[in-house]
């Protein structure tokens, strides 16, 4: 990257002293990361920062936040990894809006009967019984039973 665009890159970035994110000042998109136009092209500016401090990034690899600030464009914040690990970071850090279970609203069963499903044969006379019982089909009966879903218990 030239100097010129490295110097047009810093100077439109904001130093927080409490936090140390490199806070981009210019356009943002919906989701608040930084835009910077390359070129023709218009690249995340945090994407653009790990290639003035480090270089390249390899295909298909994300860049990353420590400090959880789509805004923060410092590299001592950032760091490489995968799809798997952006999904990963996303839930222990809290912002994942997956929901599970009884939590998704449309759940028919709840864990205590998922629980008893599992507990109880797994003949085909059984799950039909099970199934009349709960009000559901029997496929749901063998998903609860084989895990496919209401795995997180």
């Amino acid at each position: 990257m030239t100097s010129e665009l490295n110097k047009r890159f810093h100077a439109k970035v904001d130093i927080d002293q409490i936090t140390g994110c490199h806070l981009w000042t210019a356009f943002r998109d919906i989701k608040g990361y930084g835009l910077f136009g390359v070129g023709q092209t218009v690249r995340r500016a945090h994407r653009v920062a790990w290639v003035i401090a480090y270089g390249a990034i390899p295909a298909g690899i994300y860049v990353l936040h420590h400090c959880d600030n789509p805004s923060c464009v410092n590299p001592k914040h950032l760091f490489l990894g995968t799809q798997t690990d952006n999904m990963q970071d996303m839930q222990a850090k809290g912002r994942s809006n997956y929901l599970r279970g009884e939590d998704t609203g449309r759940a028919i069963l709840c864990e205590s009967d998922v629980r008893a499903i599992r507990a109880s044969s797994w003949d085909k006379a059984t799950r039909e019984r099970l199934a009349a019982h709960y009000g559901v089909h029997i496929e749901t009966i063998k998903a609860a039973q084989y895990r496919r879903n209401w795995r997180h218990i």
